[in-house]
C-alpha cells in the first residue's frame, strides 16, 4: 500500500555558478536541517552541483569530476540520516565522446538515500531555443531508459518519477513521437512514470526568468499532474548567471502539488526558503506544513500591468543586486542626468543597496550648456529622494576644449581662426561645421562623462551601471565609449515605456514621489545633447517611443517583417503584446504610407545598429525574449537595407 504521510520538501537553495564548495555546503546544511525536521524527500534543482549557466566550462574533463564528486560526497555524509535527496548533476563517460568530439556529458538526476545512489536519470528534451544551448554541451538521453527510483521510507517503498526541467514542458507529444520513434511510442516522460508505477513525480529545474512566466510554469504543472493524476515536487533556485551577452536570474518559486493539480505550498519569487508538505500517496491529498501557500504571482485583472511591473522591478532589484554582491565591488557608480533612465536606474540600484546586496550608492551629475534648468533640477530632487548625494562635476570647458581642439585637426587653418573669432559670440556651436556628422560633437559630451565615470570606479570599488533602455539600445542610440561603456546595462532589456511603468510603479509601491511625475509623464525624453534636444523647448529624442517599440517587439518577437508589420497596421491588428497604449491613437496617427516608412526606417535602423549589441554591457534579462544571446541575427546582414529593391524586384 502507498505511504499516507510522506514529508517533501522544494526549497529554493541558492546556486552560485561554479562554485561546487559552496553549492556542495548549500545542500548539505539543507538536507541535515530537513531530517531534523522530519522531512522524508528533499529535492534540488536541475545542475546543482556547479549551476546551470556554466557555459563551455562544461568541456573541461576536471570540471565534470569536481562536480561529481558533490553527489558523492552528499551521499557519503548523509548516509546516517533518514531523508532521500534528489539532485541535478552532470553526469559524463569517459569511453565515449559526444558531437563534439569531446568527453560524452548528459544533463542528469540522482536520487540519494543512506549513503547510496539508488538511481539515476538523464534528460532527453535538449532545449536549444532562446537563451538555451543544451544540444552544445550535452547528448540526449534515452527516454525508455529512464525508470521510477524507489526509496525506502519507514519500511515502505516509494516510487519517485525524477525528471529534467524540458522533460515536462514539451507538450506536442504526438508530433514528437513522430519524430522520435527510436525512443519509443511515448516521449512524455511524466506519463511514461505513471505507467511504470511511479507514486510521486519530483522535477528538477533550472528555469530562467521574465516577467509573466509563472503562468505558463503553472500551467505545466497542472497539466502533467492532470495527465497522471500524480502529485509533483517541482524545485527551482535561486541565484544569476549569464550567457556572456544577458545577465540571467533564477526566482526560485519552487513548489509542491497534490494528485489534483491543487498547488499545496510555493517559495516565494527572489527568496531563499522551503515549501514542506505532507503528501497522502494513497489518496493525493497534502497539507503544507511550511511555505507561501499558494501562488501569488499570477498576472491578471484590472491590475495585470502592475503585477508585471512589479516582477520586473523585484527581478531588477535581485539581479543587479546580486551581481553587485558576487563582484569585487562594494557599491555602485551612478551617473544622473535627471532624465528618466538615469532615474529609474540610480532608483533600483538604491532599492538593492536597500536590501543588503551592497554598501552604497554615489551619484554624479556631469552638465554642459544643453543641460536645462529643469533637468538639473530632477536629477538632485531624485537623488535627495533616495537618500543619495549627488555630486556634480562640470564638464562644459573639457567638452569645449575638446571640441575645439578636434575642430581643428579637420578644418583648414584659415576656418579655424574665422570659427575662433565667431565662438566669442556663438560659443562652441562655432565648430560644429568642422564635423561631417552633427553626432560627433554630440558624442564627445557622453564621452567625457564616461571617462569621469572609469576614474571614479577605479579610485572608488565601485561598479558603474549604465543606463541605456532596449529601444535606445535597437536603434544605436547609444554611444560605445560614452553611456554604453559600464559594469551592468541596468535597464538593457526594457522598453521605454517599461521604464515610464517601473518609474510610476517604484512610486506607487514607495508610497511617496520618488521620481517626478513630471519626466514620467510630461517631460519628453531626451539626451540633452543640443539645442535641439531641449526639452523645455519642446526637444527630444529622434523616436516615437510607443511606435518604435510596437514595431520593434512585432519584429522581435513575432519575427515579422516590413509587409506583415504594415498589413497588421491596414487591419488595426498590430499585436500589442503588454503595451498599455491606446492603440487607436497609433492607427489614427499615421498614414498607411507613413507607418510603412517608419517601420522600414527603424528595422534598417536596428539591422545597421547590430554591431554595437556585440560590445553591449549585460542587462539583465527580464522580459521574454531580450537581444543578446536570445536573437541572434548577424551583424553583416543587409535584409532591411535591401528592402527597396525587393520590393521593386517583386519579392514583396
Amino acid at each position: 500500500m502507498p505511504i499516507d504521510d510522506l514529508v517533501v520538501e522544494a526549497p529554493a537553495i541558492h546556486i552560485t555558478m561554479g562554485d561546487m564548495e559552496a553549492n556542495y555546503q548549500t545542500m548539505l546544511e539543507a538536507t541535515k536541517k530537513a531530517a531534523e525536521k522530519g522531512v522524508d524527500l528533499i529535492a534540488f534543482p536541475e545542475m546543482a552541483t556547479c549551476g546551470y549557466a556554466v557555459g563551455d566550462d562544461l568541456e573541461m574533463v576536471r570540471f565534470l569530476e569536481n562536480n561529481k564528486k558533490v553527489v558523492e560526497k552528499l551521499a557519503e555524509e548523509t548516509k546516517d540520516l533518514d531523508i532521500a535527496i534528489a539532485l541535478g548533476f552532470v553526469d559524463f563517460d569517459k569511453k565515449k565522446t559526444g558531437h563534439d568530439g569531446k568527453v560524452r556529458r548528459y544533463n542528469a538526476a540522482a536520487v540519494l538515500q543512506k549513503g547510496e545512489i539508488k538511481g539515476t536519470i538523464y534528460k532527453h528534451h535538449l532545449p536549444n531555443y532562446t537563451l538555451f544551448d543544451e544540444k552544445r554541451w550535452f547528448t540526449p538521453g534515452e527516454m525508455l531508459l529512464n525508470r521510477p527510483i524507489a526509496i525506502d521510507i519507514r519500511g515502505k517503498q516509494v516510487r519517485l518519477g525524477v525528471g529534467i526541467c524540458e522533460d515536462k514542458w514539451v507538450e506536442d507529444y504526438e508530433e514528437m513521437r513522430k519524430q522520435d520513434l527510436k525512443f519509443g511510442e511515448n516521449v512524455n516522460l511524466p506519463k511514461q512514470y505513471k505507467e511504470q508505477g511511479a507514486d510521486l513525480l519530483v522535477w528538477l529545474n533550472a528555469s530562467p526568468f521574465h516577467a509573466g512566466k509563472f503562468i505558463k510554469i503553472e500551467t505545466i504543472n497542472r497539466a502533467r499532474v492532470a495527465e497522471t493524476g500524480l502529485p509533483l515536487v517541482d524545485v527551482n533556485f535561486v541565484g544569476i548567471g549569464d550567457n556572456t551577452y544577458d545577465l540571467i536570474g533564477f526566482s526560485g518559486e519552487s513548489a509542491v502539488l497534490d494528485a489534483k493539480g491543487e498547488y499545496i505550498t510555493t517559495t516565494r519569487p527572489w527568496e531563499v526558503e522551503s515549501a514542506i508538505a505532507r503528501i497522502n500517496l494513497k489518496t493525493g491529498e497534502g497539507k503544507e506544513l511550511q511555505g507561501n501557500g499558494k501562488p501569488k504571482t499570477i498576472l491578471g485583472g484590472k491590475d495585470f500591468i502592475a503585477k508585471y511591473v512589479d516582477q520586473v522591478i523585484d527581478a531588477l532589484v535581485y539581479m543587479a543586486g546580486e551581481y553587485v554582491r558576487q563582484s569585487p565591488c562594494t557599491g555602485v557608480l551612478e551617473s544622473m542626468s535627471g532624465g528618466i533612465d538615469s532615474s529609474v536606474g540610480t532608483a533600483i540600484a538604491a532599492l538593492a543597496q536597500r536590501k543588503g546586496f551592497f554598501d552604497w550608492v554615489d551619484a554624479y551629475t556631469f552638465p554642459t550648456q544643453y543641460n536645462t534648468e529643469t533637468t538639473k533640477g530632477i536629477a538632485f530632487k531624485v537623488a535627495e529622494n533616495l537618500g543619495i548625494d549627488l555630486k556634480v562635476i562640470p564638464i562644459q570647458n573639457r567638452f569645449v576644449q575638446a571640441t575645439k581642439d578636434y575642430a581643428r585637426i579637420v578644418m583648414e587653418p584659415l576656418d579655424y581662426a574665422l570659427a575662433e573669432e565667431q565662438y566669442k559670440t556663438e560659443g562652441v556651436k562655432a565648430f560644429y561645421g568642422a564635423f561631417n556628422n552633427k553626432v560627433t560633437p554630440e558624442n564627445i559630451q557622453a564621452r567625457i562623462r564616461s571617462e569621469w565615470m572609469k576614474v571614479l570606479s577605479n579610485e572608488f570599488p565601485g561598479l558603474e551601471f549604465v543606463n541605456p533602455n532596449k529601444d535606445e539600445r535597437r536603434q544605436g542610440y547609444t554611444t560605445i565609449n560614452g553611456d554604453m561603456a559600464g559594469g551592468l546595462a541596468v535597464l538593457g532589456d526594457l522598453d521605454k515605456w517599461l521604464v515610464r511603468a517601473v518609474a510610476s510603479r517604484i512610486n506607487e509601491r514607495e508610497g511617496k514621489e520618488i521620481i517626478p511625475r513630471s519626466i514620467i509623464y510630461n517631460v519628453n525624453p531626451t539626451a540633452e545633447l543640443s539645442d535641439e534636444q531641449n526639452p523645455e523647448k519642446g526637444g527630444g529624442d529622434p523616436f516615437d517611443y510607443v511606435v518604435l517599440g510596437m514595431i520593434l517587439d512585432n519584429y522581435t518577437f513575432a519575427r515579422k517583417d516590413v509587409p506583415e508589420i504594415v498589413e497588421d497596421f491596414k487591419r488595426k491588428q498590430l499585436n500589442a503584446h503588454y503595451y498599455p497604449v491606446d492603440m487607436k491613437e497609433i492607427y489614427t496617427k499615421f498614414t498607411v504610407d507613413q507607418f510603412e516608412q517608419m517601420t522600414q526606417q527603424y528595422l534598417t535602423k536596428n539591422e545597421i545598429m547590430r554591431y554595437k549589441g556585440v560590445v553591449f554591457p549585460l542587462a539583465p534579462k527580464v522580459t521574454r525574449r531580450a537581444l543578446g544571446f536570445e536573437l541572434r541575427t548577424p551583424v553583416t546582414s543587409n535584409y532591411f537595407r535591401s528592402a527597396e529593391r525587393r520590393k521593386q524586384e517583386g519579392f514583396y
